[in-house]
């Protein structure tokens, strides 16, 4: 019996873990499966984001290959984007099988002259609300010669 209490006061005969330890521990391993968890949700989210982004560059791009293969005279294009000729909405967008519109997508198209009067300024700008609702857009310019 001597021996064992000897043993006690050395701490040379402590088994198990205190409730206190095991606290700590639960706390540790919930907090980093939560921050884990926020990781992974937060790149779920971001990669929507990026997807809604890429469909309206490939939108953007699509306005601009068909104002290019309009095969007429660069005054003409002008004035048919000036006049709404290649403005889309979402109806629009979705009559057409190659591309699927986004949450309230439209797309706007606008033409500027250079000084000189020979190039044709291009912009295509599309607008669509994103995941969270808020406005987001995604602008390309070209310019047209001839």
């Amino acid at each position: 019996m001597q021996s064992k209490i000897r043993l006690l006061k050395n701490g040379l005969m402590k088994k198990g873990v205190t409730l206190v330890e095991i606290l700590v521990a639960v706390v540790i391993f919930v907090t980093t499966i939560i921050a884990i968890l926020m990781s992974f949700i937060n790149c779920v989210f971001l990669n929507q984001l990026n997807r809604e982004h890429v469909r309206a560059t490939t939108h953007a791009q699509y306005v601009l290959e068909e104002i290019n293969e309009a095969n007429t005279n660069v005054a003409v294009i002008g004035g048919l984007i000036l006049g709404g000729g290649w403005d889309w909405n979402t109806a629009n967008i979705v009559a057409i099988p190659e591309l699927s519109a986004l949450d309230s997508e439209n797309i706007a198209t606008d033409a500027t002259w250079d000084v000189a009067g020979e190039l044709l300024n291009v912009t295509v700008t599309v607008n669509w609300d994103d995941l969270r609702g808020r406005p987001s857009n995604v602008v390309l310019r070209s310019l047209f010669a001839g």
